[in-house]
């Protein structure tokens, strides 16, 4: 699915959120992302703990209560940890976030504001265009989450694009 972020952009935002929060980064998904998890954490240089594939809808709502943040492509995780109300940074590529994303307290939404956006194809057919977008957007995430913390009752959505 061209909506998650790529394999960099993974491991750069596990080593932002170490180095800029002191957070410890958590990887979540199903079993098929395991290759994924497996290479932002062989590829890290700080330690990156991982659940994929081993979380399942029992746990996971237990699990994302527990977390500081959760940093999330629009997804059910990112619903569900809006639900539970832990700080969520939802990162949209060409997606619409004003349509799709988490409600409720302490939710930003970073859209990366791709041209073709809004779209709902899972395959980019502008040749991956936000992927790369949404690896950008992940690159400022470490400040999104101490404003995410700061600013309960609040939901924030920020639309790059001029006009």
């Amino acid at each position: 699915d061209d909506r998650i972020m790529p394999h960099m952009g993974g491991r750069e935002l596990a080593e932002r959120l170490k180095e800029d929060l002191r957070a410890e980064p958590l990887l979540l998904g199903p079993g098929e992302e395991q290759p994924r998890a497996e290479w932002v954490i062989a590829r890290s240089r700080v330690l990156v703990r991982s659940l994929v594939g081993r979380d399942s809808p029992e746990l996971l709502p237990a699990v994302l209560a527990r977390c500081h943040a959760l940093v999330s492509a629009d997804s059910g995780p990112a619903h569900l940890a809006a639900a539970v109300g832990t700080p969520v940074v939802t990162l949209f590529g060409p997606t619409d976030p004003r349509k799709t994303r988490p409600l409720g307290a302490r939710q930003t939404a970073l859209w990366a504001g791709v041209p073709c956006s809004p779209c709902f194809l899972p395959r980019c057919p502008m040749r991956g265009a936000s992927r790369s977008a949404i690896s950008r957007s992940a690159a400022r995430t470490s400040g999104w989450i101490r404003y995410a913390r700061r600013t309960a009752g609040q939901t924030a959505c920020r639309d790059p694009r001029p006009g």
